[in-house]
């Protein structure tokens, strides 16, 4: 049996960090280190794994649980211009992997204002959403079509890409 996981990434703005789920680097065989990058021309962003040595490579902290931070300042910068938003929400986006390029790929024009979903152990901390089962972190609202990319992880840690519910 096989979990859908969303591959989902956060582009905290007004922060200027980046949270990458950790089923986008389930889906990309969980590599030691990834290059984000930026098509102006798709407007999109892509996350791929990459080697050492290679320019702008992010090392993955071992002690990753749901998601980590990413401080992309620079590369917050160059989403705003090329999107246009002028506010300072988060927004979050489903990503799709393509396995010919071994990447996930964001179409920055699908971004959503995201929901918070707090910890509750964080003193102070209300929910904010109709579903306490999310673990603690930042979701999109389910995409338009209603069909959210995901990658089947399977109970051996191995990843399938999936598109929706292909029942």
């Amino acid at each position: 049996m096989t979990n859908q996981v969303p591959l989902l990434l956060t582009l905290c703005l007004e922060e200027n960090t980046i949270l990458v789920s950790t089923a986008i680097l389930e889906c990309l065989g969980n590599p030691r280190l990834i290059q984000m990058m930026i098509n102006d021309e798709m407007r999109s962003l892509i996350i791929h794994p990459c080697k050492d040595g290679d320019r702008e490579s992010i090392l993955i902290p071992e002690s990753t649980i749901y998601q980590f931070e990413y401080p992309g300042q620079s590369l917050l910068r160059r989403i705003r211009r090329l999107t246009k938003w002028r506010d300072t929400n988060p927004r979050a986006v489903y990503g799709t992997f393509v396995p010919q390029i071994n990447a996930v790929v964001f179409d920055l024009l699908n971004a959503q204002v995201a929901i918070l979903q707090p910890n509750p152990d964080e003193q102070g901390a209300q929910d904010s959403s109709d579903d306490s089962s999310l673990p603690p972190g930042i979701y999109a609202p389910m995409p338009s079509d209603g069909v959210v990319p995901a990658c089947n992880t399977s109970p051996d840690g191995s990843s399938q890409p999936s598109y929706g519910d292909q029942t």
